[in-house]
């Protein structure tokens, strides 16, 4: 009876740990219930919010898309229609989502990092562009489409912005000052637009600058000194405008430029010598200014520099000797200036110069003598000077060589065959200087010639037949020298020719009526030589000759042919001075 009266106590304990047990298993699953709806509503509420800011910001790119012409609406057509005004935000945004959209990128949180838009065609204004509804906007492009009006002041509405292009459209007025409140921008780009005013001081704020266009605008007055502010900048174009005064000393702040260029304004003064100090710079325009005086000796503190553009200036005096200590120069434009002396030997010590113009100066001495074996160049221009070289010595063999100017020079000596290796060459003029000798026979293997001025010389002997492997030549100019002999039956190879001139020479013999094949002639001057007999018919045949058919002061004879009225193009014609039957 005992152990029957001790079961009951047993009974009851069992069932309250068993009650117990349920309690804790029920409130730990109550504590995890509740977790997981204060998790769910806390991932819940930023999703109702990313989904409202993405209906306001497609809103916002809607309105600005229908202020667009009704053409540059239609160029569009992944942007919705749109929003409705009872559109609920609890809907997935997948159902309406500008991240989709052309043009338009988003973080992960949905809100438009980047509106890139170039090349659209779009046609239209900014004023109703809500700039204040992309609060996240880092990256916008809207370059090279048909923009006009004002840069709104509300770009300033941006705080995360870095990237800013609306070149190559039609904006006008001012730089808005407001700009320099976009304190990450980067990189701005405002080039080949139709701006105009001064260059906003309020610019120097943006110290997180690294490239700064201005070009091909309107702006006028001075380089603002507070450009010294931007000490990240490593590329600054403000070419073609309207800029005045002197280049400003707060340039030399700039000490991480590569770039720079001022060309095409109206600066003036001298070329400072703290422009030698940006150590970084690889390419230096000043080109198309009022600059005057010396080129800086310091200039060979330049060690990176790789373009150099000063022409179409007034500077004077000789090119420092130190230009030539600056080994990785591929260009260098000296041309249009007051500079004098000789120039500097070395050149092209470092082997990589392609680009070489330096015509219209007052040079004299020796062509630089490293320019003999610049095998790297590809365009050379020292017309109008007073160099003076045995042109079989100062030049050697280029096989990138596409133009070369050296007229109107003092040049003496005989023509190289080794210019008949120059295969990549389109233009040869050596006019008006003192060569001698006879044109080589190795001209015939520039078959891409297509310009060959080498009148006003002292050349004799007679024309190489080879001359007709020319075979791209348009313009061949051969007067005023002393050529003689037979013109070559090969002229007729020479089916692109548009332009003969071999006046005043002591050329003889018919006029090789092969002449007539050349039918796309549009000028022709063969007076002041020595040819005799008939006037070929076939000249009948150069039905495009317009600007001068001239024969004049020749020994030519017999009747002039019927076929010349088939020349209706014809405004010049002068056969005068012969000996035709009458």
């Amino acid at each position: 009876m005992a152990s029957l009266m001790a079961s009951p106590p047993c009974v009851s304990f069992l069932k309250l740990e068993s009650h117990n047990h349920f309690v804790k298993s029920f409130a730990v699953i109550l504590v995890f219930l509740l977790l997981n709806v204060s998790s769910f509503h806390s991932y819940a509420s930023p999703t109702t919010s990313a989904t409202s800011m993405m209906v306001e910001q497609a809103k916002a790119l809607l309105e600005w898309k229908s202020s667009l012409s009704n053409q540059a609406k239609s160029i569009l057509p992944s942007w919705g229609q749109s929003v409705p005004s009872n559109y609920n935000v609890t809907i997935s945004s997948s159902l309406f989502n500008p991240c989709n959209w052309t043009g338009i990128a988003c973080n992960i949180n949905g809100s438009i990092t980047k509106i890139s838009l170039p090349n659209m065609g779009l046609k239209g204004t900014l004023l109703n562009f809500s700039f204040s509804s992309f609060l996240g906007l880092s990256h916008l492009n809207l370059s090279n489409n048909s923009l006009f009006g004002t840069i709104p002041s509300h770009t300033s509405e941006l705080p995360k912005l870095a990237y800013l292009d609306l070149s190559i459209n039609q904006f006008s007025g001012g730089i808005p000052q407001e700009i320099s409140f976009l304190e990450t921008l980067q990189i701005l780009y405002l080039h080949q637009n139709h701006l105009n005013g001064s260059i906003p001081a309020s610019l120097g704020n943006l110290s997180n600058m690294t490239v700064l266009y201005l070009y091909q605008n309107h702006l006028s007055g001075p380089i603002p000194p507070e450009i010294e502010n931007l000490t990240n900048l490593q590329d600054l174009n403000l070419s073609t405008n309207h800029l005045t005064g002197s280049i400003p000393s707060a340039l030399e702040n700039l000490t991480k430029l590569t770039s720079l260029d001022l060309s095409n304004n109206s600066l003036s003064g001298f070329i400072p010598a703290f422009l030698c100090s940006l150590s970084n710079l690889t390419r230096l325009f000043l080109n198309r200014n009022e600059l005057s005086g010396p080129i800086p000796q310091q200039i060979e503190n330049l060690k990176n520099l790789v373009r150099l553009k000063l022409s179409n200036n007034h500077l004077s005096g000789s090119v420092p000797h130190e230009l030539g200590n600056l080994t990785k120069l591929v260009s260098v434009h000296l041309y249009l200036n007051n500079f004098s002396g000789h120039f500097p030997p070395h050149i092209c010590k470092g082997g990589l110069l392609r680009r070489f113009i330096v015509h219209t100066n007052h040079f004299g001495g020796p062509i630089p003598e490293s320019l003999r074996n610049c095998r790297s160049l590809v365009r050379v221009r020292l017309e109008n000077n007073q160099f003076s070289s045995n042109v079989s010595e100062a030049f050697g063999v280029y096989p990138n060589l596409d133009y070369i100017d050296v007229s109107h020079n003092k040049l003496y000596g005989e023509l190289s065959q080794n210019w008949g290796d120059c295969s990549s060459l389109t233009d040869l003029r050596m006019s008006a200087n003192k060569i001698t000798g006879r044109i080589p026979s190795g001209f015939g293997r520039l078959t891409h010639l297509g310009i060959l001025d080498l009148s006003s010389n002292h050349l004799e002997g007679e024309i190489p037949k080879e001359i007709g492997k020319m075979v791209s030549l348009n313009n061949l100019s051969l007067e005023n020298n002393q050529l003689s002999g037979r013109l070559p039956v090969q002229i007729e190879m020479l089916s692109k020719l548009q332009r003969l001139d071999l006046s005043n020479n002591l050329l003889s013999g018919p006029i090789p009526e092969q002449i007539g094949n050349c039918v796309e002639l549009i000028y022709l001057n063969l007076k002041r030589n020595r040819f005799s007999e008939n006037i070929p018919f076939q000249i009948g045949n150069l039905v495009h000759l317009q600007y001068l058919l001239d024969l004049c002061e020749n020994n030519i004879t017999g009747e002039i042919p019927s076929q010349l009225g088939h020349l209706t193009s014809l405004e010049n014609l002068n056969l005068s001075h012969n000996k035709f039957l009458v």
